[in-house]
Order: structure tokens, then sequence, then C-alpha cells
């Protein structure tokens, strides 16, 4: 008895995983007497939830159509729309057009849309006063959001974590956060970094935190060419 009081929570913890691996056992017909048996039962869960996962997809670009005819000027209609594109294409930037399109309407209820359209800005290297825009527009409307903002750099330039680098370069600012530095490839398959921030309060001022990561070693990128795709970002 008092193995089991000292051990209780080894016992109950050693219940739950063969509790959960019975159920995943008789759940999902694993058990088989010969391996083409196994590979047979494999198989066709497979294609049920290829099947599953196919139809899945239908009902969201019916959806996404729907709404486009009734609602065609409709900016959650619009936005829907990008994201069935994007999804459809596995390419991020597809939707833009959408997004932005949407945004433009002056739709203030739906964050993701925001998000979307400050990442499409951020991405194709528009403007900064029309990025600083955007994210303007986001936190007046969601000061207390929980969603990180997204700067893309080329590089770092430094030997040290950069996020360590970033965190101490912005540690002056009660507003940021450092979450984490994302090495990526971009759309015209160059190498960058992503810095996501988590931000508090109503206001950012995006120039002043650039100017901050770049005198830490954080490489702006190179003004995009004009051959270069804007549309085909694989990073979703």
């Amino acid at each position: 008895m008092e193995i089991l009081q000292r051990y209780r929570i080894l016992f109950y913890a050693l219940g739950i995983v063969v509790l959960l691996g019975s159920w995943e056992v008789f759940t999902l017909k694993y058990f088989s007497r010969d391996a083409k048996g196994f590979a047979r039962q494999l198989e066709m869960r497979n294609q049920h939830e290829d099947r599953e996962l196919d139809l899945s997809r239908s009902v969201q670009q019916s959806l996404s159509r729907s709404l486009q005819e009734l609602y065609p000027d409709n900016p959650d209609a619009i936005y829907l729309q990008g994201l069935q594109q994007a999804y459809a294409s596995d390419k991020f930037l597809v939707g833009c057009h959408y997004y932005l399109k949407a945004a433009n309407l002056g739709v203030m209820h739906n964050e993701e849309l925001l998000i979307a359209v400050i990442n499409c800005l951020e991405r194709q290297q528009k403007d900064p006063d029309e990025i600083q825009l955007a994210v303007t527009r986001w936190r007046r409307n969601y000061p207390h959001s929980n969603f990180p903002l997204q700067l893309r750099f080329a590089g770092f330039a430094g030997v040290s974590d950069p996020a360590r680098v970033a965190e101490l370069a912005l540690q002056s600012s009660r507003m940021l956060k450092v979450l984490v530095c994302n090495p990526v490839e971009d759309s015209g398959g160059n190498l960058a970094l992503d810095v996501y921030l988590r931000v508090s309060g109503p206001e950012i001022d995006l120039a002043a935190v650039r100017k901050r990561l770049v005198q830490a070693g954080f490489q702006l990128r190179p003004p995009p060419s004009a051959d270069e795709p804007t549309d085909s970002d694989s990073s979703l």
C-alpha cells in the first residue's frame, strides 16, 4: 500500500496510457493476423480519410462559390474566397488580392482578415507607410489581441541566437515581446527570416522597431525585382 501511495500518480498515468492504447487498437482496427491483412486495413483506412478530406474541400469550395454568388460585395465572402484560393494552391500570396479587396470595404470585425492583410503587405514589401497603416488599423481595433506580428528580414548577420538578440534590442519597449525567429524561403526562392512579436496596446511604430533590429544585426531585404513573382509564396 505504501508503494501505491508513493507512486499513485505514475500508476494513474500508466492506466491512462493503457486505456488510450487499447482504444486506438480496437477503434482503428489495427489487429491483423498477417502483414498482408494489416496493409489492407491500413489502405482502407487511408482511402476513407482521403474521401473525407476531399469532401471537406468540396464543401468549402461550394460554400465559397455560394457566398460569392449571393453576396458578391460582402467582405466576408471575398475573404473566404481568398482563403479557398490560397488553400487550393497551397500558396499564401494567391489570396492576397481578395484579402486586400475585402479590407478596402472597411471591414473591422474580422481580425484574421486584418492580420492576413498585414502579412500580405509585409511579404510583398509594400510601401512602409501602407504597412504601418494596416498595423495601426489592427491594433486600434484589437488592442488586446494575442495574434503575433510578423516582420520579415533577409537574414541575421550575428552569430548569437537571433531571437535573443532581438529581445535585447527591443527590451526598452514594454509593449513588445519577441516570440521566435523563423527562417523561411520567400516567393522568389530566397532565404529570409521572420521575426514574430507579441504586441501590447493600440500603437506600434514599425519604423522604429525595424531600425532597432537592423542595428542589432538583422538585414533588410533588397527591393523586389520587376520580374519577381508576387503571388507564389508557398509558406502558409
